[in-house]
């Protein structure tokens, strides 16, 4: 494999496990790690404690890291 393959082949593997999160846990991960919003701004948008969006973030990247390693 060439570099460009594994980053494609990367990306997919990304891709394919964002979208087995469940409910809005993809679209969280997406606003806070590739667009760059913050732990705050992501609590008011959501209606939720800043607390919680970190708690969430850490099961999602948790779940993430599990399903890449396969």
């Amino acid at each position: 494999y060439s570099a460009k393959d594994s980053t494609a082949l990367l990306k997919e593997r990304i891709r394919c496990s964002l979208a087995k999160l469940p409910g809005d846990d993809a679209e969280l991960f997406v606003l806070c790690y590739l667009e760059g919003h913050s732990y705050e701004d992501l609590a008011l948008q959501m209606g939720v404690e800043r607390g919680t969006i970190g708690s969430r973030l850490h099961r999602i990247r948790a779940v993430l890291k599990k399903e890449l390693s396969r």
